[in-house]
């Protein structure tokens, strides 16, 4: 079995040293994206032009957050 030194000093193989450092990396990261993504679409929202169409996403929107 081939290990880093990481891998050797936490006792893990290589594969669970990756895979824990990736699931770490996307609990750190993938909320902030999800909340961009709601900003813009709150944003998209605003500046409709369709009154119901903003009147209907709005509470929507603020059920999510």
């Amino acid at each position: 079995m081939c290990r880093t030194p990481v891998a050797r000093r936490t006792g893990k193989s290589r594969s669970q040293l990756f895979s824990d450092t990736l699931n770490g990396y996307l609990a750190r990261h993938a909320p902030h994206e999800i909340t961009e993504a709601m900003n813009r679409a709150s944003v998209e929202v605003e500046e409709t032009k369709n009154p119901f169409v903003s009147t209907a996403a709005r509470p929507i929107l603020r059920q999510s957050e």
